[in-house]
């Protein structure tokens, strides 16, 4: 499974839309270890959470070890702040993954 977070861009082929950070992780948790890719925007529109919660969100669970690796997290965002934030917690999360025994980085 592939899922796509944004609320503009159109939706690339073989991928599941999802427009809130809610929607995004919720989706995570119900396909557990099959959740190949996660692409993500930052900015969803005004009074809506921004797209590098889930990443936050992810890096915790990663931290956990309360969800399985996602073997491909890619950031889609104009957001050069955004970017960098979510940069960081991919990296965390992937080293967590590692210090959990699980071997994903290709």
């Amino acid at each position: 499974m592939r899922i796509y977070l944004d609320d503009t861009r159109p939706t690339p082929d073989d991928y599941i839309r999802t427009y809130t950070v809610e929607e995004t992780i919720e989706l995570i948790l119900q396909n557990d270890g099959q959740v190949q890719c996660v692409s993500l925007d930052n900015d969803l529109g005004e009074g809506f959470l921004e797209g590098r919660e889930v990443l936050k969100w992810i890096e915790e669970q990663a931290y956990n070890n309360t969800i399985r690796p996602i073997p491909q997290i890619l950031i889609h965002s104009a957001n050069p702040v955004a970017q960098d934030e979510m940069i960081t917690a991919r990296y965390n999360a992937y080293k967590f993954w590692a210090q959990h025994g699980y071997d994903i980085i290709k």
